[in-house]
């Protein structure tokens, strides 16, 4: 019997060449009251994993790594976590600190998927997955805001 042990690179590496989407990006970190209202990241969409394996009720295909962490680093009451993808419709997981999976697949407005909720402190996985297996590859923009009026 082989056993195979991968550090940290080899494994973003094999999420990277095999289908798990790009390393994951660099922590974004907020607090209560954070600024600038978004607070933005970047990647790109989809991966080989169907996200509801994760939860029942989640859509789509996600990679195998969060393309982003959230460090929070106080509870924050009313955060919204948005996706905009000009280039394909996306779903968005989001698995919160205390072990909750929160998902959605349009709640921002066809194409677009949005979360919102109290979001504990601590480190948050987000996934932006593709609702369609084939069509992974599309950039997105990430949203985070306490604010009623940012879209």
């Amino acid at each position: 019997m082989r056993i195979l042990i991968l550090s940290g690179a080899m494994l973003a590496m094999a999420g990277c060449c095999f289908g798990g989407g790009a390393a994951p990006a660099p922590p974004i970190n907020i607090a209560p009251g954070f600024a600038p209202q978004p607070t933005t990241g970047s990647g790109t969409a989809g991966g080989i994993t169907d996200a509801n394996t994760l939860n029942s009720e989640c859509r789509g295909n996600i990679p195998l790594v969060a393309q982003h962490s959230l460090n929070v680093t106080a509870q924050v009451p009313n955060l919204t976590v948005m996706v905009n993808c000009p280039g394909g419709d996306t779903t968005l997981v989001v698995r919160l600190s205390d072990g909750r999976v929160l998902c959605d697949d349009d709640g921002g407005g066809y194409p677009n998927p949005m979360v919102s909720g109290s979001f504990p402190a601590g480190t948050h996985q987000i996934y932006v997955g593709t609702y369609n297996p084939s069509a992974t590859g599309a950039g997105f923009t990430l949203g985070f805001t306490t604010s009623p009026t940012v879209t």
